[in-house]
């Protein structure tokens, strides 16, 4: 690049200034040599020379954005393709405060993103304290947060042409029990059941809980899923197990399902193999 090129908005930064003057041309940098940042305008100043040039975020913008993230989503926040290759960065710095904790959650929404190991983490971990100082959706979200242990159970029968199992969803104590049969007459049935797996297993890989997924053996994929006790009782009555996903339990969730589904696609193509390929 050639030193006249540089825009006039970019030459009251240090990077300009430190730049040789005589020297035709120079390299477009990765790395931009980082400048102090005491307060916005320096923050500013050192975003456009980022984006100018494509380097990547230094550290002490990251660093900055810890403490001042209500103020840098005021100004940046929008859906320009710069911006949230921004966020998209700092959202996976580490959480220090319960304000970086917030703009994280606005920018997972706003963007859909999907949330770090750390902030799952940091909010798990000040759950019961950001409750107590707070009442919002992302305190409501950590209060409808259940810590949930899957485990199943698989039986099939070749003779009678079905599978069944059972899945039990153990919460805060509290075992919950759900029967789920698969009936196939024909190749053809049994197909269409395997591609309903597939593509729930699908869905699970891409960590995607789908609002639209209505095929499958189990609509698991909801945000929010009802199901009606169909084993157990309590005093003979009905009850019901309100399984609530949210960001805080979606990754253990999916990981217990998709172990479990795909342990049911494995025998569902072992019964394929063994009834109409034998």
């Amino acid at each position: 690049m050639k030193y006249k090129d540089i825009p006039e908005y970019l030459r009251a930064s240090e990077f300009y200034l430190n730049l040789d003057p005589l020297g035709a041309e120079f390299d477009i940098p990765f790395d931009i040599p980082e400048e102090i940042i005491n307060n916005m305008e320096d923050f500013t100043k050192m975003y456009k020379i980022i984006n100018f040039f494509g380097a990547k975020y230094p550290d002490l913008m990251k660093s900055y954005w810890v403490n001042n993230s209500f103020e840098i989503m005021k100004k940046y926040l929008d859906f320009s393709s710069e911006n949230r290759e921004m966020f998209e960065q700092f959202i996976s710095y580490e959480i220090n405060n319960f304000q970086q904790f917030e703009s994280i959650y606005k920018l997972i929404g706003f963007y859909n993103f999907f949330p770090s190991d750390n902030y799952v983490e940091y909010g798990l971990k000040n759950k019961n304290e950001y409750i107590g100082k707070n009442t919002n959706s992302l305190s409501e979200e950590l209060k409808n947060t259940n810590q949930i242990e899957i485990k199943w159970e698989i039986h099939y029968n070749l003779r009678y042409s079905n599978l069944y199992f059972y899945i039990y969803f153990k919460s805060n104590g509290f075992l919950f029990s759900k029967k789920i049969e698969e009936r196939f007459i024909s190749l053809k049935d049994l197909d269409e059941i395997i591609d309903d797996y597939e593509i729930i297993i699908h869905y699970l890989k891409h960590k995607n809980f789908s609002e639209d997924l209505d095929r499958g053996p189990i609509n698991i994929l909801k945000k929010n899923v009802c199901f009606e006790n169909s084993l157990f009782d309590n005093n003979n009555e009905r009850y019901s197990f309100e399984l609530k996903i949210t960001d805080f339990n979606s990754k253990i969730i999916s990981k217990y399902l998709l172990d479990m589904f795909s342990e049911i696609l494995e025998k569902l193509n072992y019964l394929k193999k063994e009834k109409y390929n034998s």
